[in-house]
């Protein structure tokens, strides 16, 4: 039996469009609320680009399933699969958090969300939501309440792992279910209770059943694929309208069908977009320090005042930047934490051409 691939391009190009979208999100964001000396802006497409967060997790639930749907059943591959999900996202994760702090000892006063205590430190290493002084769960790093939701969903898929896949995946569904529906009555004074049983969670479930029909052979031709991508943007248009619902419906739902077109059409072949998707996590930790550096620059600098200037310079910093971040910082790391805590594993990723 033929081994399946452990990189999937179209995977790593959705992966690149969430991180891409998010950034977008937070330049918009900065030039209407952060006092910078620019013209007002309007985005034209009406897109509600924050829903890079919504392909992000159904991405994540593709992968999980995908990777592990033959190893359920055993406490081995649980442990085996949280071992490798920790190496993947806690150092990077520590080490912008780190650097953070360090920001916060430097230029304490250019930064939002400051609240640094014992609790939210802890908090923050731990991916646990710790409630703060201003009334948000917002980590150190602001970017990883996602990796809190991320962090969560492993060990709840780990749990799974232990069953046979019918009833792991079974318990996982309803489980995910209940607390989606059970947040609704859970007090706020029952902060991280509360917070894990955000029906954001079942945007896991989107991508886990997204990877069921990849692996039974669902496929889609070009003319559909494309086509169910311009739905997906179409529909964040129009739910952008009702972001008072549940997000897994305004932000999930269209976020599953931008996913479903790209996930089971035809292999995309250009390396470009697959090279950003490698470097997404870079982005999307770093972006945060160099929209902050660049919004230093362009005021001392007095650069000009277009909106959409600092907003392109923004894209092509960030990206770039993370390119960086990824070739001489993530992955190397990996390479070295694979060798010393999965060596077999290490050997097959480096046969593939992976980090």
């Amino acid at each position: 039996m033929t081994a399946r691939p452990t990189y999937l391009a179209n995977i790593q190009i959705l992966r690149f469009i969430a991180a891409v979208m998010v950034l977008y999100a937070h330049l918009l964001h900065e030039t209407a609320n952060h006092g910078l000396p620019l013209r007002p802006i309007h985005d034209p497409t009406g897109i509600a680009w924050r829903s890079g967060v919504d392909v992000f997790f159904i991405v994540s639930g593709f992968i999980m399933y995908y990777l592990s749907h033959d190893k359920f059943g055993a406490w081995r591959n649980a442990v085996d699969f949280l071992r490798r999900r920790l190496l993947r996202v806690v150092p990077m994760y520590w080490l912008f958090t780190g650097l953070m702090l360090l920001a916060l000892a430097v230029v304490h006063d250019r930064i939002v969300h400051t609240d640094l205590t014992p609790q939210t430190l802890l908090g923050s290493l731990l991916f646990f939501p710790v409630l703060r002084a201003d009334g948000d769960i917002f980590p150190i790093l602001a970017v990883g309440w996602t990796l809190e939701f991320e962090l969560f969903f492993y060990v709840c898929f780990a749990l799974a792992l232990l069953a046979p896949r019918r009833i792991g995946l079974a318990a996982l569904t309803v489980v995910f279910l209940v607390m989606s529906v059970a947040g609704r009555f859970i007090d706020k004074s029952h902060v991280a209770l509360k917070y894990y049983c955000d029906p954001i969670i079942l945007e896991f479930l989107m991508g886990m059943l997204l990877a069921h029909l990849y692996l039974a052979g669902v496929t889609l031709n070009r003319w559909v694929q494309w086509g169910c991508v311009a739905v997906g943007f179409g529909l964040m248009v129009v739910m952008g309208g009702y972001q008072n619902l549940d997000r897994w419906i305004w932000g999930g739902l269209p976020s599953f069908v931008v996913a479903f077109g790209l996930a089971l059409g035809p292999e995309i072949k250009s390396r470009w977009p697959a090279m950003g998707g490698d470097a997404s996590y870079s982005l999307y930790l770093s972006h945060p320090f160099v929209l902050s550096s660049l919004a230093l620059v362009w005021t001392k600098a007095r650069l000009p005042a277009d909106g959409w200037s600092y907003v392109a310079s923004g894209l092509v910093l960030c990206i770039g930047a993370s390119l960086l971040v990824y070739r001489l910082i993530e992955a190397p790391m990996l390479r070295v934490l694979r060798r010393r805590f999965e060596p077999e594993r290490a050997k097959v990723i480096a046969a593939q051409g992976g980090p």
